[in-house]
């Protein structure tokens, strides 16, 4: 591995530093690391303790194992279910190569997290044991710690402990993205608005061309009610990747929420025709603009293959209905099965699904938070 660093001052056009080095593969960490380190000491930036720390420790890595390992994260990081499913294959390799280095396991923790976010909660058991491997391995890994930090806040739904990984996690990597994001997501639910839009806002910044973060930003500005900056960010995920469902669907819950459910509806159908697993919120909106005959149809048909997901989506679109009952069956249902996004779907208030708030005031609603370790 030959590498070639230079250091240049961009306002000046000025090259401040040079260095060529001549390494195995097996040292590619290490050589990370003296790049690190020359050029802070060139620029005389001052590293905090736990820096200068990480800095001094290194070790060698399994050459083959550690492309499998790059090539996982890679694919987990575009955030499709095809493209994690590629991922855990590498990421398993990389393991079975060299079971001695916790990265693999780390980022099969990652992966089997974003599985039991999206379509199956019970991959978060995988995600824990891939994590705990990790840490026995070495302590120090900030995915790990963040994946126990995810499985906390969307599987257990222990919020205290949730905070204490993911502040372990940022402590040890401060600009590891998808830990920002998900911890803006705690931060939501605990009330704390504007500083989950920050943390959201700041993922958005060390992963730009990410479609996820965007979308994210853009459902915390519906949430706050600044519908301007929510399609921006909406129309910003598309540009991203065109046939990103969630961008679809949240420009629907926007005009959803404005009353314009033409608009609505046609992004929905998009959004279901690109991944079907979001078809509820198309449900959701017909309840909404009044088409109580499709809304119903659509419920049926949700019900023929009852998932987390569909348990939450059946609940909004009986809210939206107007049916109490069905939406409490329902909402119910979703909490035995412990859909990841029930608490925020509850808890978080939001104009596309408003007709929650009909529900508030009904003593079965204390009960459904209690159920998810949320304040009455």
């Amino acid at each position: 591995m030959q590498v070639a660093a230079q250091l240049i001052d961009a306002k000046k056009e000025n090259n401040l530093w040079a260095g060529r080095y001549d390494r195995e593969m097996r040292d590619v960490l290490v050589l990370q690391n003296e790049i690190l380190t020359s050029m802070t000491r060139e620029i005389k930036m001052q590293l905090t303790p736990q820096s200068q720390a990480r800095l001094s420790i290194a070790r060698t890595v399994n050459p083959e194992a550690y492309e499998l390992y790059t090539r996982g994260r890679s694919l987990v990081n575009q955030l499709s279910p095809e493209s994690i499913e590629k991922g855990l294959k590498y990421l398993h390799q990389a393991a079975e190569i060299d079971p001695s280095d916790p990265m693999p396991f780390a980022g099969l923790g990652i992966a089997y997290s974003l599985i039991g976010h999206s379509s199956d909660p019970e991959a978060y058991l995988k995600a824990r044991d891939a994590a705990q491997k990790a840490l026995e391995l070495d302590d120090s890994i900030a995915e790990a710690h963040e994946t126990l930090a995810l499985i906390s806040l969307y599987r257990v739904w222990d919020w205290k402990e949730s905070e204490k990984s993911f502040h372990r996690a940022l402590e040890l990597n401060p600009n590891l993205a998808d830990a920002h994001a998900h911890y803006g997501w705690y931060l939501q639910l605990m009330g704390r608005n504007d500083d989950a839009l920050m943390e959201e806002k700041r993922a958005e910044e060390l992963d730009p061309l990410n479609p996820v973060y965007a979308w994210w930003v853009g459902a915390m500005e519906l949430d706050a009610g600044r519908d301007d900056r929510a399609v921006a960010e909406a129309q910003k995920s598309l540009e991203l990747n065109p046939n990103f469902p969630a961008g679809h669907f949240l420009l629907g819950n926007i005009y959803a929420a404005q009353g314009k459910y033409d608009e609505a509806i046609a992004h929905h159908k998009k959004s279901a025709s690109i991944s079907p697993e979001g078809r509820w919120g198309l449900g959701a909106v017909y309840a909404l603009s009044g088409l109580d005959h499709e809304a119903r149809e659509l419920a049926d048909e949700l019900k023929k293959h009852v998932t987390p997901r569909n348990a939450l989506g059946l609940a909004i679109i009986y809210a939206n209905l107007g049916d109490k009952d069905e939406a409490f069956r329902w909402m119910n249902t979703m909490c035995d099965m412990h859909d990841p996004w029930g608490p925020w779907a509850v808890s978080v208030r939001s104009g596309w699904k408003r007709s929650i708030d009909a529900l508030r005031d009904d003593p079965r609603f204390a009960a459904l938070l209690r159920r998810m370790n949320l304040p009455v």
